[in-house]
Protein backbone atom coordinates (compact mmCIF):
# COMPACT_ATOMS: atom_id res chain seq x y z
CA UNK A 1 0.00 0.00 0.00
CA UNK A 2 2.40 2.34 -0.89
CA UNK A 3 2.20 5.82 0.19
CA UNK A 4 -0.87 4.17 2.77
CA UNK A 5 -1.80 6.77 5.50
CA UNK A 6 0.68 9.84 3.58
CA UNK A 7 -2.92 12.03 3.48
CA UNK A 8 -3.99 11.00 7.03
CA UNK A 9 -2.06 14.95 7.18
CA UNK A 10 -4.95 16.48 6.01
CA UNK A 11 -5.84 15.88 9.61
CA UNK A 12 -3.21 17.48 10.30
CA UNK A 13 -3.03 20.38 8.50
CA UNK A 14 0.08 19.16 6.44
CA UNK A 15 0.61 19.92 2.56
CA UNK A 16 -2.42 19.10 0.10
CA UNK A 17 -2.57 18.67 -3.55
CA UNK A 18 -5.42 20.61 -5.15
CA UNK A 19 -7.85 17.99 -7.26
CA UNK A 20 -6.49 17.50 -11.00
CA UNK A 21 -8.46 17.94 -13.89
CA UNK A 22 -9.46 14.97 -15.71
CA UNK A 23 -6.11 14.23 -17.79
CA UNK A 24 -5.82 13.53 -21.13
CA UNK A 25 -2.86 10.61 -21.27
CA UNK A 26 -3.93 7.26 -21.96
CA UNK A 27 -3.80 4.20 -19.05
CA UNK A 28 -0.12 3.20 -18.11
CA UNK A 29 0.17 -0.30 -20.16
CA UNK A 30 3.36 -1.40 -18.15
CA UNK A 31 6.37 -0.37 -15.47
CA UNK A 32 7.97 1.82 -18.34
CA UNK A 33 5.00 3.31 -19.28
CA UNK A 34 3.64 3.63 -15.45
CA UNK A 35 7.31 5.81 -15.13
CA UNK A 36 6.55 7.97 -18.13
CA UNK A 37 3.28 8.47 -17.23
CA UNK A 38 3.27 9.50 -13.75
CA UNK A 39 6.07 12.11 -14.79
CA UNK A 40 3.82 13.26 -17.14
CA UNK A 41 1.05 14.35 -14.49
CA UNK A 42 1.90 16.76 -12.00
CA UNK A 43 -1.39 15.66 -10.08
CA UNK A 44 -0.45 11.91 -10.18
CA UNK A 45 -0.36 10.42 -6.55
CA UNK A 46 2.56 8.13 -7.16
CA UNK A 47 4.56 10.80 -9.43
CA UNK A 48 7.00 11.47 -6.65
CA UNK A 49 7.57 7.96 -5.18
CA UNK A 50 7.98 6.89 -9.12
CA UNK A 51 10.99 9.29 -9.14
CA UNK A 52 12.99 7.87 -6.22
CA UNK A 53 12.21 4.30 -7.30
CA UNK A 54 13.58 5.37 -10.52
CA UNK A 55 16.13 6.86 -8.62
CA UNK A 56 17.32 3.53 -6.80
CA UNK A 57 15.17 4.20 -3.71
CA UNK A 58 14.15 0.69 -1.44
CA UNK A 59 10.62 1.37 -2.63
CA UNK A 60 9.79 -1.94 -0.42
CA UNK A 61 11.19 -0.21 2.92
CA UNK A 62 8.12 2.80 1.85
CA UNK A 63 5.70 0.37 1.26
CA UNK A 64 6.37 -1.23 4.69
CA UNK A 65 6.77 1.93 6.42
CA UNK A 66 3.11 2.87 5.82
CA UNK A 67 1.96 -0.75 6.16
CA UNK A 68 3.48 -0.07 9.84
CA UNK A 69 1.08 2.93 9.93
CA UNK A 70 -1.91 0.99 9.05
CA UNK A 71 -0.77 -1.95 11.29
CA UNK A 72 -0.31 0.26 14.35
CA UNK A 73 -3.55 1.94 13.38
CA UNK A 74 -5.45 -1.42 14.10
CA UNK A 75 -3.53 -2.12 17.34
CA UNK A 76 -3.77 1.30 18.90
CA UNK A 77 -7.86 0.68 18.16
CA UNK A 78 -8.09 -2.56 19.77
CA UNK A 79 -5.88 -1.63 22.55
CA UNK A 80 -8.13 1.45 23.52
CA UNK A 81 -11.43 -0.33 22.84
CA UNK A 82 -10.47 -3.43 24.65
CA UNK A 83 -9.26 -1.25 27.88
CA UNK A 84 -12.43 1.04 27.39
CA UNK A 85 -15.34 -2.21 27.31
CA UNK A 86 -14.61 -5.13 29.12
CA UNK A 87 -16.26 -8.27 29.57
CA UNK A 88 -18.79 -7.36 31.34
CA UNK A 89 -19.67 -4.13 29.04
CA UNK A 90 -20.12 -6.94 26.52
CA UNK A 91 -22.38 -8.96 28.75
CA UNK A 92 -24.76 -5.66 29.34
CA UNK A 93 -24.85 -5.46 25.43
CA UNK A 94 -25.99 -8.51 24.42
CA UNK A 95 -22.98 -9.91 23.00
CA UNK A 96 -21.18 -13.14 23.95
CA UNK A 97 -17.94 -13.11 25.94
CA UNK A 98 -16.75 -15.20 22.95
CA UNK A 99 -16.36 -12.55 20.96
CA UNK A 100 -14.75 -10.59 23.23
CA UNK A 101 -12.56 -12.92 23.08
CA UNK A 102 -12.05 -13.09 19.93
CA UNK A 103 -11.43 -9.43 19.70
CA UNK A 104 -8.66 -10.22 22.13
CA UNK A 105 -6.74 -12.56 19.48
CA UNK A 106 -7.24 -9.50 16.98
CA UNK A 107 -5.51 -7.30 18.97
CA UNK A 108 -2.62 -9.49 19.78
CA UNK A 109 -2.55 -10.51 15.84
CA UNK A 110 -2.21 -6.68 14.85
CA UNK A 111 0.64 -6.36 17.17
CA UNK A 112 2.69 -9.13 15.79
CA UNK A 113 1.72 -7.11 12.58
CA UNK A 114 3.87 -3.94 13.93
CA UNK A 115 6.56 -6.15 15.47
CA UNK A 116 6.97 -7.98 12.39
CA UNK A 117 7.10 -5.49 10.03
CA UNK A 118 9.45 -3.05 12.52
CA UNK A 119 11.74 -6.27 12.11
CA UNK A 120 11.37 -6.46 8.34
CA UNK A 121 12.18 -2.16 7.55
CA UNK A 122 15.16 -2.70 9.96
CA UNK A 123 16.51 -5.53 8.26
CA UNK A 124 16.18 -3.66 4.99
CA UNK A 125 18.43 -1.27 6.13
CA UNK A 126 15.36 0.99 7.17
CA UNK A 127 14.13 2.56 10.09
CA UNK A 128 10.68 1.75 11.57
CA UNK A 129 8.34 4.94 12.42
CA UNK A 130 7.58 5.75 15.43
CA UNK A 131 3.21 5.65 15.96
CA UNK A 132 0.43 8.94 15.02
CA UNK A 133 -1.56 9.50 17.20
CA UNK A 134 -5.39 8.55 16.58
CA UNK A 135 -8.79 9.75 17.34
CA UNK A 136 -11.33 6.79 17.81
CA UNK A 137 -13.84 8.62 20.38
CA UNK A 138 -16.83 8.12 17.17
CA UNK A 139 -15.91 4.67 16.61
CA UNK A 140 -15.90 3.75 20.76
CA UNK A 141 -18.97 5.26 21.52
CA UNK A 142 -20.56 1.67 22.49
CA UNK A 143 -19.48 -1.79 22.27
CA UNK A 144 -22.00 -1.83 19.13
CA UNK A 145 -20.04 1.13 17.39
CA UNK A 146 -16.77 -0.98 18.45
CA UNK A 147 -17.73 -3.63 16.37
CA UNK A 148 -18.89 -2.16 13.67
CA UNK A 149 -16.44 -0.40 13.12
CA UNK A 150 -13.78 -3.15 13.71
CA UNK A 151 -15.54 -4.56 10.23
CA UNK A 152 -14.46 -1.11 8.34
CA UNK A 153 -11.14 -1.74 9.44
CA UNK A 154 -10.55 -4.75 8.70
CA UNK A 155 -12.16 -5.06 5.37
CA UNK A 156 -10.20 -1.33 4.96
CA UNK A 157 -7.03 -3.46 5.59
CA UNK A 158 -7.43 -6.14 3.01
CA UNK A 159 -8.51 -3.08 0.45
CA UNK A 160 -4.95 -1.18 1.23
CA UNK A 161 -2.85 -4.59 0.99
CA UNK A 162 -4.90 -5.96 -2.30
CA UNK A 163 -4.47 -2.58 -4.10
CA UNK A 164 -0.53 -2.34 -2.93
CA UNK A 165 0.74 -6.07 -3.76
CA UNK A 166 1.30 -4.60 -7.51
CA UNK A 167 3.85 -1.93 -6.09
CA UNK A 168 6.10 -4.16 -4.10
CA UNK A 169 9.51 -5.29 -5.43
CA UNK A 170 10.94 -7.79 -3.35
CA UNK A 171 9.12 -11.44 -4.01
CA UNK A 172 10.30 -12.01 -0.09
CA UNK A 173 8.52 -8.76 0.75
CA UNK A 174 5.45 -9.63 -1.45
CA UNK A 175 4.79 -13.16 0.26
CA UNK A 176 5.17 -11.13 3.90
CA UNK A 177 2.36 -9.02 2.47
CA UNK A 178 0.23 -11.76 1.23
CA UNK A 179 0.66 -13.77 4.36
CA UNK A 180 -0.69 -10.60 6.70
CA UNK A 181 -3.52 -9.72 3.80
CA UNK A 182 -5.09 -13.05 4.24
CA UNK A 183 -5.37 -13.10 8.31
CA UNK A 184 -6.37 -9.04 7.80
CA UNK A 185 -8.94 -11.12 5.19
CA UNK A 186 -9.60 -13.46 8.10
CA UNK A 187 -10.08 -11.11 10.76
CA UNK A 188 -12.47 -9.16 8.08
CA UNK A 189 -15.05 -12.19 7.44
CA UNK A 190 -15.20 -12.20 11.53
CA UNK A 191 -16.35 -8.89 12.25
CA UNK A 192 -18.74 -9.40 8.52
CA UNK A 193 -20.29 -11.70 10.71
CA UNK A 194 -21.18 -9.62 13.75
CA UNK A 195 -22.61 -6.86 11.34
CA UNK A 196 -23.21 -7.80 8.20
CA UNK A 197 -24.88 -11.02 6.77
CA UNK A 198 -22.09 -12.39 4.99
CA UNK A 199 -18.73 -13.30 5.81
CA UNK A 200 -16.89 -12.78 2.27
CA UNK A 201 -19.11 -10.07 0.37
CA UNK A 202 -18.35 -11.91 -2.87
CA UNK A 203 -16.19 -14.12 -4.81
CA UNK A 204 -13.24 -11.31 -4.70
CA UNK A 205 -12.13 -8.54 -2.37
CA UNK A 206 -12.14 -5.17 -4.01
CA UNK A 207 -8.24 -3.36 -4.37
CA UNK A 208 -8.43 0.14 -3.69
CA UNK A 209 -6.02 2.98 -4.85
CA UNK A 210 -3.42 4.58 -2.18
CA UNK A 211 -6.01 7.56 -2.21
CA UNK A 212 -8.84 5.82 -2.05
CA UNK A 213 -7.56 4.15 1.24
CA UNK A 214 -6.12 7.62 2.79
CA UNK A 215 -10.06 8.69 1.93
CA UNK A 216 -11.20 6.32 4.51
CA UNK A 217 -8.87 6.56 6.81
CA UNK A 218 -7.34 10.58 7.07
CA UNK A 219 -10.34 11.74 9.61
CA UNK A 220 -8.81 9.06 12.30
CA UNK A 221 -5.05 10.93 12.56
CA UNK A 222 -4.69 13.62 14.81
CA UNK A 223 -0.41 14.15 14.78
CA UNK A 224 2.29 12.60 13.48
CA UNK A 225 5.84 12.24 14.56
CA UNK A 226 8.09 14.96 12.73
CA UNK A 227 8.97 13.04 9.56
CA UNK A 228 6.95 9.69 9.48
CA UNK A 229 4.93 10.83 6.66
CA UNK A 230 8.02 13.34 4.70
CA UNK A 231 9.18 10.54 1.92
CA UNK A 232 11.77 12.20 -0.25
CA UNK A 233 9.38 14.86 -0.27
CA UNK A 234 6.25 13.30 -1.78
CA UNK A 235 3.56 15.93 -1.33
CA UNK A 236 0.52 14.47 0.62
CA UNK A 237 -2.49 13.58 -0.62
CA UNK A 238 -6.03 15.08 -0.54
CA UNK A 239 -8.29 12.61 0.56
CA UNK A 240 -11.72 12.59 -1.62
CA UNK A 241 -15.06 13.77 -0.48
CA UNK A 242 -17.32 11.81 1.55
CA UNK A 243 -20.62 10.28 -0.05
CA UNK A 244 -23.47 9.39 2.47
CA UNK A 245 -26.66 8.10 1.47
CA UNK A 246 -28.96 10.17 3.78
CA UNK A 247 -31.91 8.39 6.16
CA UNK A 248 -29.81 5.35 5.89
CA UNK A 249 -26.73 6.35 8.52
CA UNK A 250 -27.17 2.98 9.66
CA UNK A 251 -26.45 1.72 6.14
CA UNK A 252 -28.80 -0.64 6.19
CA UNK A 253 -28.22 -3.41 3.14
CA UNK A 254 -29.87 -2.11 0.07
CA UNK A 255 -31.15 -3.85 -2.78
CA UNK A 256 -30.15 -3.96 -6.69
CA UNK A 257 -32.54 -1.77 -8.90
CA UNK A 258 -33.31 0.43 -5.85
CA UNK A 259 -32.63 3.97 -6.70
CA UNK A 260 -30.42 5.43 -3.76
CA UNK A 261 -29.88 9.41 -3.01
CA UNK A 262 -26.24 10.03 -2.61
CA UNK A 263 -25.25 13.50 -0.66
CA UNK A 264 -21.15 14.49 -0.82
CA UNK A 265 -19.47 18.25 -1.11
CA UNK A 266 -16.80 17.75 -4.50
CA UNK A 267 -13.76 19.90 -3.89
CA UNK A 268 -14.38 21.53 -7.57
CA UNK A 269 -17.96 23.27 -8.55
CA UNK A 270 -19.87 20.69 -10.53
CA UNK A 271 -22.03 22.54 -13.44
CA UNK A 272 -24.24 19.77 -14.25
CA UNK A 273 -24.91 16.84 -11.96
CA UNK A 274 -26.51 15.05 -14.23
CA UNK A 275 -23.12 14.30 -16.27
CA UNK A 276 -21.79 12.74 -13.20
CA UNK A 277 -21.66 8.85 -12.89
CA UNK A 278 -21.82 6.56 -10.13
CA UNK A 279 -19.27 3.74 -10.21
CA UNK A 280 -20.18 0.50 -8.96
CA UNK A 281 -16.95 -1.26 -7.55
CA UNK A 282 -17.25 -4.92 -6.90
CA UNK A 283 -13.99 -7.60 -6.58
CA UNK A 284 -11.98 -7.29 -9.94
CA UNK A 285 -14.83 -5.60 -12.13
CA UNK A 286 -17.05 -2.19 -11.75
CA UNK A 287 -19.97 -0.53 -13.67
CA UNK A 288 -21.02 2.96 -13.97
CA UNK A 289 -24.96 4.20 -13.99
CA UNK A 290 -25.69 7.51 -14.41
CA UNK A 291 -26.14 10.08 -11.76
CA UNK A 292 -30.19 11.37 -11.98
CA UNK A 293 -30.93 14.75 -10.44
CA UNK A 294 -34.36 13.97 -8.98
CA UNK A 295 -36.50 17.26 -7.61
CA UNK A 296 -37.39 16.91 -4.30
CA UNK A 297 -40.58 17.68 -4.75
CA UNK A 298 -41.33 14.19 -6.22
CA UNK A 299 -40.58 11.01 -4.88
CA UNK A 300 -38.90 9.04 -7.65
CA UNK A 301 -41.06 6.31 -8.91
CA UNK A 302 -39.07 4.08 -10.68
CA UNK A 303 -36.02 2.20 -9.42
CA UNK A 304 -38.09 1.00 -6.26
CA UNK A 305 -36.86 3.88 -4.15
CA UNK A 306 -37.98 4.03 -0.65
CA UNK A 307 -36.23 7.17 0.02
CA UNK A 308 -38.58 10.50 1.11
CA UNK A 309 -37.22 13.14 -0.33
CA UNK A 310 -38.93 15.69 1.47
CA UNK A 311 -37.60 14.48 4.56
CA UNK A 312 -34.11 14.75 3.26
CA UNK A 313 -34.66 18.45 2.01
CA UNK A 314 -35.72 19.23 5.70
CA UNK A 315 -32.58 17.56 6.90
CA UNK A 316 -30.28 19.04 5.07
CA UNK A 317 -29.59 21.99 7.51
CA UNK A 318 -28.03 19.93 9.89
CA UNK A 319 -26.61 17.13 8.15
CA UNK A 320 -22.75 17.33 6.73
CA UNK A 321 -21.78 15.88 3.76
CA UNK A 322 -24.96 17.72 1.70
CA UNK A 323 -25.16 18.36 -2.06
CA UNK A 324 -28.68 20.48 -3.48
CA UNK A 325 -29.40 21.71 -6.22
CA UNK A 326 -31.71 24.85 -6.47
CA UNK A 327 -33.22 25.73 -9.59
CA UNK A 328 -34.77 28.88 -10.48
CA UNK A 329 -36.08 30.81 -13.69
CA UNK A 330 -32.57 33.18 -14.25
CA UNK A 331 -30.79 31.45 -16.74
CA UNK A 332 -27.83 33.38 -15.34
CA UNK A 333 -24.87 31.27 -13.43
CA UNK A 334 -24.65 32.76 -9.67
CA UNK A 335 -22.61 29.95 -8.00
CA UNK A 336 -23.01 31.99 -4.95
CA UNK A 337 -26.93 32.50 -4.42
CA UNK A 338 -27.39 28.55 -5.51
CA UNK A 339 -27.78 25.96 -2.81
CA UNK A 340 -24.81 25.50 -0.98
CA UNK A 341 -23.75 22.03 0.29
CA UNK A 342 -22.87 21.52 3.45
CA UNK A 343 -19.10 20.71 4.71
CA UNK A 344 -18.45 17.08 4.70
CA UNK A 345 -16.67 15.11 7.03
CA UNK A 346 -13.14 14.88 5.33
CA UNK A 347 -10.71 17.15 5.35
CA UNK A 348 -9.99 19.11 2.21
CA UNK A 349 -14.15 19.68 1.10
CA UNK A 350 -15.30 23.16 0.04
CA UNK A 351 -19.04 23.70 -0.66
CA UNK A 352 -19.78 23.04 -3.92
CA UNK A 353 -21.51 25.88 -5.98
CA UNK A 354 -23.87 24.45 -9.22
CA UNK A 355 -25.08 26.71 -11.18
CA UNK A 356 -28.74 28.05 -11.99
CA UNK A 357 -31.49 26.46 -13.97
CA UNK A 358 -34.93 26.75 -15.52
CA UNK A 359 -37.83 25.51 -13.53
CA UNK A 360 -38.45 26.27 -9.68
CA UNK A 361 -37.26 22.91 -7.74
CA UNK A 362 -34.55 21.81 -5.45
CA UNK A 363 -33.08 18.05 -6.26
CA UNK A 364 -31.07 15.36 -4.88
CA UNK A 365 -28.88 13.38 -6.57
CA UNK A 366 -29.53 9.91 -6.91
CA UNK A 367 -28.62 6.75 -8.52
CA UNK A 368 -29.94 3.35 -9.53
CA UNK A 369 -28.06 -0.22 -7.62
CA UNK A 370 -27.23 -2.26 -11.08
CA UNK A 371 -28.66 -5.77 -11.11
CA UNK A 372 -24.32 -6.37 -12.35
CA UNK A 373 -23.80 -6.24 -8.52
CA UNK A 374 -26.36 -8.57 -7.35
CA UNK A 375 -23.64 -11.73 -6.30
CA UNK A 376 -22.47 -9.36 -3.93
CA UNK A 377 -23.40 -8.19 -1.08
CA UNK A 378 -20.75 -5.36 -0.38
CA UNK A 379 -19.98 -2.96 -3.52
CA UNK A 380 -17.47 -0.09 -3.07
CA UNK A 381 -19.07 3.21 -5.00
CA UNK A 382 -17.68 6.00 -6.20
CA UNK A 383 -19.04 9.50 -7.52
CA UNK A 384 -16.81 9.87 -11.09
CA UNK A 385 -16.88 12.63 -13.64
CA UNK A 386 -16.57 10.38 -16.58
CA UNK A 387 -17.73 7.12 -17.81
CA UNK A 388 -14.64 4.99 -17.23
CA UNK A 389 -13.23 2.57 -14.51
CA UNK A 390 -11.19 4.34 -11.45
CA UNK A 391 -8.26 2.00 -11.31
CA UNK A 392 -5.09 1.64 -8.85
CA UNK A 393 -3.36 3.59 -10.98
CA UNK A 394 -5.50 6.28 -11.99
CA UNK A 395 -8.54 7.82 -10.01
CA UNK A 396 -8.63 11.31 -11.00
CA UNK A 397 -12.07 11.32 -12.20
CA UNK A 398 -13.27 10.58 -8.88
CA UNK A 399 -15.54 13.34 -7.69
CA UNK A 400 -16.51 11.36 -4.21
CA UNK A 401 -15.92 8.10 -2.72
CA UNK A 402 -15.50 5.36 -1.40
CA UNK A 403 -18.42 4.50 -0.08
CA UNK A 404 -19.09 0.80 1.18
CA UNK A 405 -22.85 -0.01 0.31
CA UNK A 406 -24.06 -3.02 1.78
CA UNK A 407 -26.64 -5.11 -0.03
CA UNK A 408 -29.11 -7.37 0.26
CA UNK A 409 -27.46 -10.89 0.10
CA UNK A 410 -28.50 -12.84 -2.87
CA UNK A 411 -30.91 -15.98 -2.46
CA UNK A 412 -29.16 -19.02 -1.92
CA UNK A 413 -29.98 -21.80 -4.23
CA UNK A 414 -32.47 -24.74 -3.33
Amino acid sequence: MLLLLLAFAAAAALVVIPPAAAHQHSAPKGPDDLLAYALADEHMPYRDLVRRQAAGANIDVTVLQFALLLEQLESTFYQQGLAKFDANAFTAAGIPAAVRNQMEIIMADEQAHVTFLQAAITGLQGTPNQPCTFNFDAALASVQTFLAFSSVLERTGVEAYDGAVHLLTNPTVKTAGAAIATVEGRHSSFTNLLTVANGAPGVFDTPLSVRSIVSIAAPLITSCPAGVLNVGGAAAIVPFPAITIPLNNANQPLTTGQLIPLLFTPLAPVADVNALFCDWVFGLQQTRTPVQAVPIGQNAAAGNSQFNLQAIAAAAGKASGVVLRRRSSSNNDDPDSAAAALEGNREGASPVRLRKRQTAATTVPMCLIPQDVMLFSQVVLFVVNADRDVTLDDDQNVVAGPLTVNLVPPPVAA
